[in-house]
């Protein structure tokens, strides 16, 4: 953060624009005619006080959906942390000296000393972040995008200048709640900085990935279709609940995965781990068919608990036969382990279930991979075991082992 990043913050702490607007009043700022951003006020009940800045409508879109999700509750505690977490987005958060990140208290202290700025109360360290769907805040933010936070700031402080001696119901109106599907107004700038000076529309579609199928493994498929069809499979195509590490200058990100259950056995499975689920199809469902045949049964039914689930499944459901039905009311055994799942990511079980990697020995690291390596492949790992260790595995990628090991744990994993 430079200086004048750091007195734009400043001015913006000092104006408490958040005791005026709400996160649910957006604000269009043009960029010069080049592009518009889009500003979310944090803060109005103190909690955490912020400035959200997105640069494509379509972010605005998902913004909207996750106001929504109060109104509408989503399947499971999966599905509600994905909502959040899939949106794309820069911010300016204001936090105490504790929270704040060490080198940055240390410029933020010099800066006001050079200044004579002297600031008490909670929450008045600036921090700036970059959030990206399915992933962690991180830091550092680039260049480019330091140049728009800068901007999103001016143009609050112009915005709150103009909204001094309106009342509530006039703010209101000058700047509606997103959730009404009112115009959005816009501020541009001109001679007296920012203003608002017209409307644009809310935006009516967000990102929709679009689910690329590759051939599915034939052989995998002729061994599942020659087993018992007598599993009545509840599926759900779900962001597990636990962020992974790959390498310390990268954000922690959460990964997808098809959790399901077979509810004539109430045998339960999380298989298919993906980053990417509408690039990595096939292999997910790879991955699927031979936990399957793993298991010794083949599904008579596969009820699922929205569209995007169907068509991942799709070309699995065509190869056996079978139809996906769609009935998120069918799927309470799902339901049910995902919350199981999203409430032990919570607890210190995980914690004391997982390998405290940096203490590990790393010879004794070598040994412990050159067996997985013999075993083959996570599908041939004993059932009653698979998932602790893949969950292992994967927190593996979250420490400061050699790179050389994080390489042999993705190959292996790679091997589903």
């Amino acid at each position: 953060m430079d200086k004048e990043l750091l007195q734009l913050a400043h001015d913006y702490r000092q104006c408490k624009l958040w005791k005026k607007l709400n996160e649910n009043q957006v604000i269009a700022v043009d960029l010069a005619g080049k592009k518009t951003i889009y500003l979310s006020v944090l803060g109005i009940l103190g909690e955490h006080i912020a400035l959200s800045i997105y640069q494509d409508s379509k972010e605005v879109y998902q913004l909207k959906r996750v106001m929504e999700s109060s109104q509408e509750p989503c399947f499971s505690p999966l599905h509600q942390q994905e909502l959040f977490l899939d949106q794309d987005y820069l911010q300016v958060s204001f936090l105490n000296k504790e929270e704040s990140d060490p080198e940055d208290v240390a410029l933020i202290q010099a800066f006001r000393q050079d200044q004579g700025i002297r600031v008490r109360g909670p929450q008045t360290f600036p921090s700036i972040e970059v959030c990206r769907p399915n992933h962690l805040p991180w830091k550092p933010v680039a260049k480019k995008d330091l140049s728009v936070i800068k901007v999103a700031l001016q143009a609050s402080l112009d915005l709150a200048l103009a909204l001094e001696g309106l009342t509530q119901p006039e703010r209101a109106r000058l700047i509606p709640n997103l959730r009404k599907g009112q115009p959005i107004p816009l501020m541009k700038k001109g001679t007296q900085g920012y203003q608002i000076v017209a409307t644009v529309a809310q935006p009516t579609k967000g990102r929709s990935p679009v689910i690329r199928h590759q051939r599915l493994n034939e052989l995998e498929l002729a061994r599942l279709k020659k087993l018992p069809k007598t599993a009545d499979l509840q599926l759900d195509l779900a962001l597990t609940p636990e962020p992974i590490q790959e390498f310390p200058k990268q954000a922690p990100f959460f990964i997808y995965a098809l959790v399901g259950v077979d509810a004539a056995s109430t045998h339960c499975f999380i298989t298919g781990f993906a980053r990417e689920y509408w690039q990595e199809a096939s292999g997910m469902l790879n991955q699927l068919m031979k936990e399957l045949v793993d298991y010794g049964s083949a599904p008579h039914r596969i009820c699922v608990t929205d569209e995007r689930t169907a068509q991942l499944l799709q070309p699995l459901a065509a190869g056996l036969g079978i139809d996906c039905q769609i009935d998120p009311m069918a799927c309470g055994l799902v339901r049910d382990l995902e919350e199981d799942l999203f409430q032990h990511s919570l607890s210190e079980d995980l914690v004391e279930r997982d390998l405290d990697l940096e203490e590990w020995d790393l010879a004794t690291l070598a040994d412990q991979l050159r067996i997985l390596e013999e075993i083959g492949s996570p599908n041939a790992l004993p059932r009653d075991i698979r998932e602790t260790i893949l969950w292992q595995l994967y927190h593996a990628l979250d420490s400061n082992i050699p790179i050389a090991f994080k390489q042999r744990i993705r190959h292996f994993l790679n091997q589903s």
